[in-house]
């Protein structure tokens, strides 16, 4: 007789890994589904073609790393020992479905592709003296040919959930049965929670779902016509997705922030209906300082991945207007651009750099304190007499000397690291006109921290160096600091940091001087240069294969310590050496852009496209669900118990 305790297990699994299996057909439903959701839709996450996105995938360099020797001799056994269970999960499951204590043939289960998946926040609005709150989400899962398979799991689903509903209707609504159209489709709705209901039903091979009833038939009525316009003749939407090329991506988000604003702003005040803390707020005078900061300013944001060649590519778009830019966009939305020759400071061997025009720095204070004045005038001034006391005891001004004593150029760079036991070879290089009056300040600070850290200063025949003396409580014995010897130093207008005294000299050098070499002489590099573009307001360079040797280098020592159960099938011995890695490994450019319409990053390399996003989120995923198990496992316990 078949152990039918392994029943849940031998369910989860091969449901979980059968829809790891994506077909390879292109996929026009998610198209559709965008086109029938409302041009006021809050939120759209859209995966719109997985097959053709995994065959991309296949085709770049990252992937080749899947097939090299060594990696595939390191996860042998672990692969074979998957197999087998795998088979063997299949054989339980055939063998249950036969004997009736397993509701689906494992062979059908096997069949199901999930071919696109679209999610969107239709519509929120809260309760008001007339009207419920509305929360509408829908849902768009196209399973191709295997959309059948799906429809005999949900009929089993609704059969065993009515008999429960019988039993409780006080708890469980009905399942009723309608249709909008030719579109046939089901609702529950809560006794208990009569504003959300839970619809579904089927637009061809797609299955739609939603928790708003009339926006549901809207969507599947639109869908099932095939009518034009919808979320993607909005306005913002085109002029978003325009900069992204989300129409071209793997994955795509976009979000309505004005909506979101407006929104939240409405929660708000309905909250303060019922709490005497928020009564007293200014709603008026909250979207005036939202208005003045710039926040309201941004209209709209999206971001959509992709692969291009053999790299991966990410686009992000803010929609911020010219003519509407306020406080932290105004600060921002100046034409001062990065300076290329800057180029010439970080060395040739850098594994990153980062160069940046900063200019908001020098206005973000005002525009904070113009938000203040917006929302309160009273209260403006009585913030701002405050912030006068407190200079008058600092000693300095704190828009002056901090908020302006800084920028716009910021330079960093590190590079590759050489282990775990030392400092971490960087440079970090912000423009910095006053470097007495800073030094002054920054020593101010210090005082006000209780002597938390100082900069006590060296001269040597290479120039003024200040060593950051910083104050940590050691214990265990543990001193954090040994390692590092944070020290600044200033030269042609910039302050220098570093974590060791013979880097800052370093970059001393370079500023002071013209190097023999620099970044424009690392082949990595040079192989991207061609690509960026005129006018960017950052730009960022990583070596990826270099970076990740250096990791992985500093690791493979540790790792090699690991004690590995026995009944694991890895072998340490086999781990892949660094090579199979990196020559698959490019590197990545990234850049920050202005135009009229508002502010656009782009990033390509080996890991900017869609796979890397999946990856980290099923990663954040098991350990956010790992950590849930974890702590229910915990045993409860009373202190001094």
């Amino acid at each position: 007789m078949m152990n039918t305790s392994l029943l849940p297990g031998i369910r989860s699994g091969v449901l979980v890994l059968s829809l790891l299996g994506l077909a390879a057909a292109p996929v026009q439903a998610q198209k559709d589904f965008k086109r029938s959701l409302p041009e006021s839709t809050i939120f759209l996450a859209s995966a719109p073609d997985l097959p053709t996105a995994i065959e991309q995938f296949k085709k770049t360099e990252l992937y080749k790393i899947w097939g090299e020797e060594e990696v595939q001799d390191f996860l042998a056994d672990a692969l074979d020992m998957a197999k087998k269970q795998f088979h063997q999960l299949v054989a339980q499951g055939k063998a249950m479905y036969k004997q009736g204590s397993f509701p689906i043939d494992p062979d059908k289960l096997l069949t199901v592709r999930l071919h696109g998946a679209s999610f969107a926040l239709v519509d929120l609005a809260p309760p008001s003296q007339k009207s419920m709150p509305k929360v509408s989400l829908a849902l768009c899962l196209d399973f191709g040919p295997s959309a059948g398979v799906i429809k005999g799991i949900l009929g089993m689903g609704e059969g065993i959930y009515a008999a429960k509903a019988q039993n409780s209707p006080e708890m469980m609504g009905p399942i009723q049965e309608a249709k909008v159209g030719e579109i046939a489709y089901k609702s529950i709705i809560p006794p208990q929670v009569p504003f959300l209901s839970l619809n579904w039903g089927w637009v061809g091979s797609s299955l739609l779902i939603g928790t708003d009833k009339a926006d549901f038939e809207g969507i599947a009525s639109r869908m099932s016509a095939g009518e034009q316009g919808g979320l993607l003749a909005s306005g913002l939407y085109k002029a978003v997705s325009q900069k992204t090329h989300a129409l071209e991506a793997s994955i795509e988000v976009f979000c309505n922030f004005s909506r979101v604003l407006d929104l939240s702003l409405k929660g708000f005040q309905m909250a303060a209906m019922q709490e005497p803390d928020l009564a007293a707020v200014d709603f008026e005078g909250v979207k005036r300082a939202l208005d003045a900061t710039g926040i309201s300013s941004l209209k709209a944001f999206g971001l959509a991945t992709g692969y291009e060649g053999k790299v991966g590519i990410t686009r992000a778009f803010g929609l911020v207007p010219e003519g509407e830019r306020k406080g932290f966009f105004a600060a921002t939305g100046s034409k001062e651009l990065v300076n290329m020759d800057r180029l010439k400071i970080i060395p040739k061997d850098a594994s990153s750099f980062s160069l940046a025009s900063l200019d908001g720095m020098k206005n973000i204070y005002r525009a904070v304190l113009a938000g203040i004045d917006a929302y309160n005038p009273k209260v403006g001034e009585m913030v701002k007499g405050r912030i006068q006391g407190f200079e008058q005891n600092l000693g300095f001004s704190i828009e002056k000397d901090l908020f302006r004593a800084f920028g716009p150029e910021v330079i960093s760079y590190s590079m590759p690291l050489a282990g775990l036991g030392g400092a971490p070879e960087m440079g970090l290089l912000i423009a910095c006109p006053n470097p007495k009056k800073t030094v002054e300040v920054l020593r101010k600070i210090g005082k006000l921290t209780g002597g938390s850290f100082d900069l006590v200063e060296n001269e040597t025949e290479n120039g003024v160096f200040y060593a950051l003396d910083i104050q940590l409580d050691t214990g265990g014995g543990m001193d954090p600091m040994a390692m590092i010897e944070p020290t600044l130093a200033f030269e042609k207008g910039f302050m220098i940091f570093s974590l060791s005294r013979a880097d800052v000299q370093e970059a001393r050098n370079r500023l002071a001087g013209n190097p023999k070499t620099s970044i424009l002489d690392n082949p990595v590099f040079k192989a991207l240069q061609g690509t960026i573009p005129e006018g960017v307001k950052t730009l960022t360079f990583n070596d990826t294969a270099a970076n990740f040797s250096g990791i992985y280098g500093a690791l493979s020592g540790v790792i090699s310590f690991i004690s590995i159960p026995p009944e694991v099938p890895i072998d340490l011995g086999l781990l892949p050496s660094e090579t199979a890695f990196t020559k698959h490994l490019s590197g990545t450019l990234s850049f920050t852009r202005l135009d009229p319409k508002g502010y656009l990053y782009v990033s390509k390399g080996p890991f900017s496209g869609p796979m890397t996003y999946a990856a980290l989120g099923v990663g954040a995923i098991g350990i956010i669900t790992a950590l849930g198990v974890r702590s229910n496992r915990m045993k409860a316990r009373r202190f001094g118990k």
